[in-house]
């Protein structure tokens, strides 16, 4: 119900179609095991995006009627696009030649597909359940359509703020996915099945560390993390920071136990936990926030809401990485 964001994602469309060639450039690297050069081209992208979203926010906080915003997606459009051009300067379209059968390539993909619709939904549908939940508690209450909308945005502007440093762990462990992948696929192509459970409990086991390690000491002083980068007003979204840092951590571990699924053949199994998750993401959000409506606990609801979906997920996740190789994280190593 918010017609300024129709022209936003119309620019938006243009990082949907850079991203999608770049990802296939990008992992063309991460094939090869060439991990520094795909760091590499990763690391210019985050710095193009983050010059390109505050330059493009100050050139368009200057223009008339104030288009900060519009600048901003617009800036990230930019280095999209910009990215992508130094992507095919880097890798090249590779050469010619024998090509896989178009079926064989979309029943590959087509599970891999659809478990990464899930889980970009698990990350991102929660602020879009929480806006339409409490636009529509607020116009049931007499509120004005309007005013509702003013509402719903100061509390998904709140929550995006905590949601931003809580998926910190979770972006650290990006990179882990991309090494378990072609290991644990190279491993079961070949039959090492000893080789495959030793890369799980290797990956998994780094991963709790880091992530309760970083999680622990953000949700214990969530409103001095608020502040690193926030005015104080942003501190009504700390105790949603507090819940959803574990969340979070959940995630980077279901992601991994994921990975490690597809890498072994079973993307099928991938996406239905993902799908999972997000069922019980949009479940537990619209529950929780109609529960206890517009007010001091609405960001704490979304955030268990989502929490609640990503540990059910990896749950469904653990129980089928096991199944498969008989092996997950060392009870010591959860202890």
């Amino acid at each position: 119900r918010d017609a300024a964001v129709t022209p936003l994602l119309r620019i938006c469309a243009v990082v949907v179609f850079s991203y999608a060639l770049y990802g296939a450039l990008v992992g063309s690297l991460n094939g090869r095991h060439l991990f520094a050069r795909q760091a590499g081209l990763d690391a210019s992208f985050s710095l193009f995006r983050t010059v390109g979203i505050l330059g493009g926010a100050a050139i368009g906080a200057q223009a008339a009627g104030g288009q900060g915003v519009t600048g901003a997606i617009g800036g990230f459009a930019s280095a999209a696009v910009l990215i992508l051009l130094v992507a095919f300067v880097t890798v090249g379209t590779g050469r010619s030649g024998a090509r896989l059968p178009i079926e064989r390539w979309t029943s590959f993909m087509r599970p891999i597909w659809i478990y990464q619709a899930f889980l970009n939904g698990i990350l991102l549908m929660d602020v879009l359940v929480m806006k339409g939940t409490l636009t529509g508690i607020a116009t049931d209450a007499g509120v004005a359509a309007e005013e509702a909308v003013r509402i719903a945005n100061e509390n998904v502007g709140f929550y995006s703020a905590a949601q931003k440093f809580a998926f910190v762990p979770y972006q650290l462990m990006v990179s882990l996915t991309f090494i378990v992948f072609p290991m644990i696929s190279r491993a079961t192509s070949e039959g090492d099945s000893q080789s495959a459970r030793s890369t799980i409990r290797g990956a998994l086991r780094f991963a709790l560390v880091v992530l309760i390690s970083i999680a622990a000491p953000m949700a214990g002083a969530a409103d001095g993390v608020m502040l690193i980068a926030y005015p104080a007003e942003y501190l009504a979204g700390s105790g949603a920071l507090s819940v959803l840092v574990f969340g979070s951590a959940c995630f980077a571990l279901f992601v991994v136990s994921a990975t490690a699924l597809s890498g072994a053949g079973r993307p099928g199994a991938a996406a239905a936990t993902a799908a999972i998750g997000l069922t019980a993401v949009v479940v537990g959000n619209r529950l929780l926030v109609t529960w206890v409506g517009i007010g001091d606990h609405t960001l704490i609801a979304a955030a268990s809401g989502t929490s609640i979906g990503m540990a059910l997920a990896l749950l469904c996740a653990a129980t089928l990485v096991y199944r498969r190789f008989g092996a997950f994280l060392a009870p010591l190593t959860v202890v």
